[in-house]
């Protein structure tokens, strides 16, 4: 929840952190 309202407050950071959130599991499944 509290991550929720972060990224609404701050858009760029959230972007970001679900950015690399992706790159992190693309980089675990193409092992």
């Amino acid at each position: 929840m509290d991550k929720e309202i972060g990224e609404l407050a701050d858009p760029v950071t959230g972007l970001c952190e679900r950015k690399n959130f992706l790159i992190n599991n693309w980089f675990l499944f193409s092992k």
